[in-house]
């Protein structure tokens, strides 16, 4: 098995390199440190230990400012290794920060703390997962609320498990539509006849109601591409 673990092996008020970890000591004095992540192969049943490469935890930080083809300036600033808070024993993050500007004016500003080290070449990546984070608000609780899916309305309360129970209904129905979305082209082509997932979902009802189909994929072809029926 492995094994996983930090220690600092050099401390000093006095000596310090631009790698070193800050932090105040009992006294109030500033103390400079080094720690190192480290790794080690063992067995339950044997004293040996394999060492594994170190990782060494260094107070970094960076800035880079990026502007795009539309001429939008991405600047970015970070620095690892700070405390989470005010409090003496508060855990070490990693903190960064993003901010847009379109022509001298800032659209959009935010900050993120990540357990992951932050550099020059993943703080890209980082705001882009940072800023996707509302798409559990925007793409999964809105259109879930607001979209076709009623989670909000009482479908029955029960005693104990019920409720639960129909919330996991609905929240499946929801993943098998977005696997739908992702995989299926017949989905997809008849999901972009639609303009909202509401209009999508009255016209399978209203044709389901009227007509039978052989399988799903001739119901959606169906709405799809609709024949033209003429009434009796």
């Amino acid at each position: 098995m492995i094994a996983l673990d930090g220690s600092q092996y050099f401390s000093s008020e006095k000596i310090h390199c631009h790698s070193c970890l800050t932090y105040k000591g009992a006294k109030g004095a500033r103390r400079y440190s080094h720690q190192m992540l480290q790794a080690v192969m063992l067995h339950p049943h044997m004293r040996q230990v394999l060492p594994l490469a170190p990782e060494p935890v260094t107070n970094t930080d960076g800035h880079m400012e990026r502007v795009d083809i539309k001429g939008r300036r991405h600047i970015y600033r970070w620095i690892n290794q700070i405390p989470l808070n005010g409090s003496r024993d508060a855990d070490l993050v990693n903190f960064f920060e993003y901010w847009l500007q379109v022509e001298q004016t800032c659209t959009y500003h935010n900050s993120w703390v990540t357990d992951l080290a932050v550099a020059e070449d993943n703080v890209v990546e980082l705001v882009q997962s940072g800023r996707a984070r509302w798409k559990i608000e925007n793409e999964t609780f809105n259109t879930l609320k607001n979209q076709g899916y009623h989670l909000e309305h009482n479908f029955g309360h029960g005693q104990r498990f019920l409720s639960n129970n129909f919330f996991a209904i609905n929240l499946l129905a929801f993943y098998m539509h977005q696997i739908l979305q992702l995989c299926d082209l017949g989905y997809q082509y008849c999901r972009s006849m639609f303009s909202s997932r509401k209009e999508f979902w009255n016209n399978l009802r209203i044709v389901i109601k009227i007509m039978l189909f052989r399988n799903f994929e001739h119901l959606l072809r169906n709405v799809a591409d609709p024949p033209e029926i003429r009434a009796p």
